[in-house]
């Protein structure tokens, strides 16, 4: 193909799904020499890391900066002039000896020691071992860990045995001794059923908007020693003066920075100054406990507020660290909207088994409605956002913690609602805020639902050519890359399949088989036997027909991939649009679509309609594949 004044000699490929591999979408690759400097700047960086890291370690924690994390400048609350105060006390990772050390080594009784062993609890998590011991000595302290961490059990633990070391208290109409702050009803549910598991001599009571005030006003009047709620509720009964704060000693913030994002500044402010007033009315010690996977300027801002000077910090994301979960696979693939359905089945089907639990997030209540009524997607699915009420909601969560439900469409009302083991998250499109911009805290939220506990887990993607940036700014906000593939092909979807269905035949009981020897004897005589076991198994898999053609670069439908490959390397696509333009039809080369340069900038890859693709098999022969 002639180029300009220099002639290069190149070939045009089409690729299929039968020659591309399930692997990584072509990038433009960077000149050797940058990618060399780079290499080296990143090197010296990271040894002036460890030199500091290391120069750290032998500073005193009364000194240590609290790291923050970055908020939008409207989230700010005004506040009056304070003194300067002492900063307070960090710890890092690295002044705990053992990541998991064992219950032994803490101040928990033998009972609460004996109940975690039998619920599969015989070690701390890392963010449990560094903030026992603070909470336990009734010190405020604001702990801050990925999501998946173990937080929630990091304040539920040291706040029970506290109680039970106080001694148990009986008397009707008892006002509680803790109150504890979630953002989601979903989320108050769960940290109250932690409460329950680990304190189970203690009275808990869970209060959120949607459930009746009758049965809560109930529970008041028995006594409670545990309040966990949403702010809204929690509010509603100061307000109504059913909940008292008189002998509180603790107050607790669960996912915090969430709460910000959700507009309850406000109520929280509110129960700040309303345990301010216990406080001194009653002259007694309230500990404050703070737990957040970020910790916005805003917290910082309350933290300063209503927090003791002398609160710890303990701080389990260090700022060069990845904001998501280090057990998890970020995965993007590229997606048309048309054949979203398709890919999403096709996908639970080479990442999640019959027995896996998956979310796929929405970012609309109708997208979820849709997708669930899809006949591409034959697993059977429930759906939740906020139209659901609340009755169902609460049906739906349990059927899919107790795995009647395996497949879960929701928006992000469920989000950080779940504490439970979910083995695949799917996004349908990434995440994003109403200005259309990566929403890249949900994301960190919505990969956090699997991978929990040290586990690995799965977080997949979709994208479209335009939200390409958006996936950018995630990755840089998360710290961690995603890994580019393409739409899983025909033979990795049949060989996954296949072997599924194969080892389902397998466990069929003999009696039940025997049952369809007339059948399988007449199939034999028709088919052949082969030929006949192979129909069953499409059958069973449910590849019955030929997977349409789609683009392996942005999985629009009816499309097929190009790729046009040089001899010398080529730095510009114009190169590639003038040789297109000049050796082939004008009708052609206007169909052709998203081309982008290989990495190794050795050639171009584009998309072009299925219908064309007579055209340039025929130009390929003619010409030998060359041009």
């Amino acid at each position: 193909m002639i180029i300009g004044h220099s002639t290069i000699s190149s070939t045009m490929t089409t690729i299929t799904d039968d020659t591309a591999p399930h692997a990584q979408v072509p990038r433009v690759k960077k000149e050797k020499k940058e990618k060399k400097e780079k290499k080296e700047k990143k090197e010296k960086k990271a040894k002036k890391r460890t030199r500091d890291e290391d120069a750290a370690d032998k500073v005193s924690a009364e000194d240590a900066q609290v790291a923050t994390t970055s908020a939008e400048s409207d989230n700010d609350v005004s506040v009056k002039d304070e003194p300067v105060v002492k900063k307070p006390k960090t710890h890092n990772v690295s002044t705990i000896g053992e990541d998991n050390p064992p219950l032994s080594n803490f101040r928990i009784s033998a009972a609460t020691i004996d109940n975690l062993e039998k619920r599969g609890i015989p070690t701390l998590f890392p963010i449990q071992a560094m903030t026992f011991d603070s909470i336990y000595d009734k010190k405020d302290l604001i702990g801050r860990a990925r999501t998946g961490m173990g937080k929630t059990l990091a304040f539920v633990l040291p706040v029970v045995e506290l109680l039970l070391k106080d001694g148990l208290r009986k008397n009707r109409g008892r006002p509680p001794k803790v109150i504890c702050m979630a953002p989601t009803r979903e989320l108050a549910k769960q940290v109250a059923q932690e409460f329950e598991l680990t304190g189970p001599t203690l009275s808990t009571t869970c209060i959120y908007g949607g459930a009746s005030y009758q049965s809560q006003n109930s529970d008041f009047s028995k006594g409670v020693d545990i309040v966990v709620g949403t702010t809204g509720r929690i509010c509603d009964h100061l307000e109504r003066g059913t909940l008292k704060l008189h002998q509180c000693s603790f107050l607790i913030l669960d996912e915090a920075d969430t709460m910000l994002e959700m507009g309850f500044r406000e109520d929280i402010q509110k129960v700040f100054e309303a345990m301010q007033f216990a406080k001194a009315a009653e002259d007694h010690h309230i500990q404050t406990l703070l737990f957040s996977a970020t910790i916005p300027s805003w917290v910082e801002t309350v933290a300063n507020q209503y927090m003791s000077p002398t609160r710890e910090y303990v701080n389990m994301v260090k700022d060069n660290e990845a904001q998501a979960s280090t057990d998890v696979e970020h995965i993007a693939i590229p997606c048309h909207w048309q054949t979203r359905a398709a890919l999403l089945a096709n996908l639970m089907s080479m990442y999640a088994t019959k027995t896996s639990r998956t979310i796929i997030f929405a970012e609309t209540k109708k997208d979820c409605n849709e997708l669930a009524v899809n006949p591409d997607i034959k697993q059977d699915a429930q759906v939740l956002h906020g139209d659901i009420a609340q009755g169902q909601r609460e049906t739906t969560m349990q059927a899919f913690r107790d795995g009647k439900i395996r497949l879960l469409i929701a928006t992000d009302v469920a989000a950080r609602g779940l504490d439970m083991d979910v083995d695949l998250v799917i996004n349908s499109e990434p995440p994003r805020k109403q200005s259309g911009r990566a929403d890249c805290e949900t994301y960190v939220h919505r990969s956090g639902r699997t991978g929990r506990a040290g586990k690995k887990g799965i977080c997949i993607t979709l994208f479209t050519p335009k939200q390409k940036d958006n996936l950018l700014l995630i990755e840089r906000h998360i710290k961690r890359k995603f890994t580019m593939q393409s739409a899983p092909n025909v033979d990795d979807m049949i060989t996954t399949s296949g072997a599924t269905a194969s080892a389902e035949i397998d466990a069929v009981h003999k009696d039940m088989s025997a049952l369809f020897v007339p059948h399988a004897e007449a199939l034999v005589e028709k088919h052949g036997a082969v030929q006949a076991l192979a129909a069953a198994l499409a059958c069973i898999t449910g590849y019955t027909r030929p997977t349409p053609q789609a683009s392996l670069l942005t999985g629009a439908p009816d499309m097929v991939t190009v790729l046009f490959e040089s001899t010398n390397p080529i730095y510009a696509k114009g190169y590639v649009w003038n040789a297109v333009n000049r050796d082939i039809p004008e009708e052609f080369a206007g169909a052709i679509k998203n081309m982008q340069l290989t990495a190794d900038s050795m050639g171009a890859c584009f998309e072009l309609p299925l219908a064309g693709l007579p055209l340039l098999e025929e130009l390929m022969k003619k010409d030998q594949g060359e041009f």
